[in-house]
């Protein structure tokens, strides 16, 4: 029997919240980025706008993709898209089958288009990880992951196995759970900007 190969290394990927100042958040991304050594960086706002979204985006991205980072924008993929986002990321509602924009991940990902990334956030919900993946997400997010015994963590194992799409860990506060959730099967594992 073949051993099976290693597992690449756990990525980090980082998670700027609740922006609403350029000149804080830069000031905040610039020390995550240094401490955290991220592959991606989700930046979610606190306005519902596009061009306030596009004028708080614009310094932060440039300082990501110029460091070959992958740059996603939480929430709207047609907006992700416009403002030249590497990639979008949803949250979807087990209950309904749709996301929180009302849209399902189907309809997402045509908005996106097929030359960015679609992360969508599932909860603890596998059969709502298996609906993302089936409508075109290019990774699932399982979460909160704090408690170890959480179905999210459960369902971090059982996706590794059974699943290669990429899974999402969210989030760890420290490195010693950032290994941890690693083990517990997530490729990529969310991680806190420092305040």
């Amino acid at each position: 029997m073949p051993a099976s190969e290693p597992r690449p290394p756990v990525e980090r990927y980082l998670t700027l919240s609740n922006i609403d100042d350029a000149a804080g958040a830069a000031s905040i991304l610039a020390r995550a980025l240094e401490q955290h050594s991220p592959s991606s960086v989700l930046l979610q706002f606190t306005s519902d706008d596009p061009v306030t979204i596009g004028d708080l985006l614009t310094p932060l991205q440039a300082t990501i993709q110029d460091q070959g980072i992958a740059c996603v924008l939480a929430g709207d993929p047609a907006l992700a898209a416009a403002l030249d986002c590497d990639g979008a990321q949803i949250v979807m509602d087990p209950e309904t089958e749709k996301t929180t924009l009302g849209i399902s991940v189907k309809q997402a990902r045509q908005q996106l288009g097929p030359d960015h990334i679609l992360g969508v956030h599932c909860g603890d919900s596998r059969h709502a990880a298996m609906l993302a993946a089936e409508q075109g997400a290019d990774y699932v997010v399982f979460g909160p992951c704090a408690d170890a015994t959480s179905e999210a963590r459960a369902a971090l194992a059982w996706w590794q196995v059974m699943m290669e799409l990429p899974c999402v860990a969210d989030q760890a506060d420290d490195e010693a759970m950032v290994e941890a959730l690693y083990q517990q099967g997530a490729d990529f594992v969310m991680v806190k900007t420092p305040q």
